[in-house]
């Protein structure tokens, strides 16, 4: 009898346990959404644009390019931003026009103005009214960035005021630029202290009741899940990071071209976090593009953090430059391989923060795995369209008369071309899954080879 006692009173406990917890939760979330007012199927249900997978390419705005060296250009960037927050009029030295053609010829599918950096004015510029015209007729996506932590500012996380003041803020920006996108950084606190999901919520309604379609990254609060199910932000944002495959999530790598995010190192070249005059390192730009081509063939999104040198700017010319003849296998791709749900983030490990002890080794170091991680996907990357009626091999080496490549999907051929500055129809033939091409001798140089290949 005791023992049919004891197994009823456990069967009691752990039902009575199993009820109080799914208690507990219903309870957090209720309370999560009367925290927020939220109206939780608005942010459940967001869709991320498509548009965003077919851009590849965000930069944040800089202005027009220059040749200033870092130290110019950290002491030039305060000083506008101020100009520009006070007067929202162009003020350059070249035509709004020209500036706008010199990002269309690094690539650029979308402009990030940026409103609130993680120090104000050392990450980029605000876009002014004339620019937003300009941009808009170009047919240009526009975003904002906003770094929720407010640093020197007057009104900071934990201030009474700091709520209404930085969403007004925010609101007024997404209005007066129509803002396709909000990229936050800054999640430092939690999300109570920010109140984010009201802004989201409000913007995903404007979206909506103006029949625009938009998203938000993920970087919005410290908390991996508070409410609304699972559901944080449409697309997963990293900083100098990427997958060792294809990811399941769609995904942005927030990246710089340097060795340091710009807002740590200030107009007099000294690193603000270690007491020494900072050495800048550019990285190599047939290695980004080989890093990009890579990101890309895993479903990827590039936003750049560009600084307003001679450096920055030649390397995104080279990148531009090779876009131009080849962006056909890239821009509105998708990946041709099928999701892994096991892809792992590179570099995996946390402990990079403590490379040598040394602060300055992090985002080199970071870059150097993903270049790493790029190369031994190589030399042959693979993009897809129109769900797979056109597939793009895209090929790093070094060309040779003959050129084998391993295909890693049956296809069924109907032609292959050598994208170029003339479009070239190559002779080929299959073996298997090995696609045979024959390389005319007259084929230009390039840092990367697309072909095209048309499928049945």
């Amino acid at each position: 009898m005791d023992k049919y006692f004891f197994g009823f009173f456990k069967n009691i406990s752990f039902y009575t346990i199993l009820i109080f917890f799914i208690g507990c939760f219903r309870l957090a979330e209720s309370h999560a959404q009367t925290l927020f007012n939220l109206d939780s199927d608005i942010i459940e249900n967001h869709k991320l644009p498509e548009w965003i997978l077919d851009a590849k390419i965000l930069i944040q705005y800089v202005g027009a390019p220059s040749e200033m060296t870092h130290a110019q250009y950290s002491a030039f960037n305060v000083k506008e931003q101020r100009r520009r927050k006070i007067q929202m009029t162009s003020n350059l030295s070249i035509s709004i026009d020209s500036c706008i053609m010199a990002y269309q010829s690094i690539g650029a599918k979308g402009i990030v103005s940026m409103v609130m950096a993680a120090y104000p004015g050392t990450e980029g510029l605000i876009i002014t009214d004339d620019e937003v015209s300009s941009f808009r007729e170009h047919g240009i996506k526009l975003g904002i960035h906003y770094n929720l932590l407010r640093r020197n500012m007057p009104v900071q996380v934990g201030d009474p005021t700091y709520i209404n003041f930085w969403q007004n803020e925010l609101k007024n920006e997404v209005e007066r630029v129509n803002a396709d996108f909000i990229f936050f950084d800054g999640s430092l606190r939690p999300m109570k202290e920010y109140q984010t999901p009201e802004m989201i919520e409000w913007y995903y309604k404007r979206a909506l009741l103006n029949n625009r379609e938009v998203w938000v990254n993920d970087d919005w609060r410290s908390e991996t899940t508070e409410f609304s199910g699972n559901k944080v932000g449409d697309i997963k944002d990293m900083e100098t990071e990427t997958y060792d495959d294809v990811s399941e999530e769609p995904w942005i790598n927030w990246d710089i071209l340097t060795n340091e995010w710009n807002c740590w190192v200030n107009e007099f070249g000294m690193h603000k976090r270690l007491p020494e005059k900072w050495k800048w390192k550019y990285r190599n730009p047939k290695d980004q593009l080989v890093s990009f081509i890579d990101l890309v063939s895993k479903g990827g999104v590039w936003c750049v953090q560009l600084v307003n040198t001679k450096e920055a700017w030649d390397i995104m010319f080279e990148i531009g430059g090779w876009l131009k003849n080849n962006g056909e296998a890239i821009y509105n791709t998708r990946p041709l391989l099928p999701a892994n749900p096991h892809a792992q983030i590179v570099p995996r490990h946390k402990t990079f923060f403590y490379y040598n002890g040394k602060t300055e080794d992090v985002w080199w170091f970071k870059w150097q795995k993903i270049l790493e991680e790029a190369k031994s996907k190589g030399p042959f990357y693979f993009t897809q369209k129109e769900d797979k009626k056109q597939v793009f091999v895209i090929y790093t080496g070094t060309l040779s008369e003959k050129l084998e490549i391993e295909l890693p999907v049956p296809l069924k051929i109907k032609s292959v071309e050598l994208l170029d500055k003339e479009i070239k129809t190559l002779t080929y033939k299959t073996e298997g899954n090995v696609l045979l091409l024959e390389i005319p001798k007259e084929i230009s140089w390039q840092m990367a080879y697309a072909f095209k290949i048309q499928c049945r």
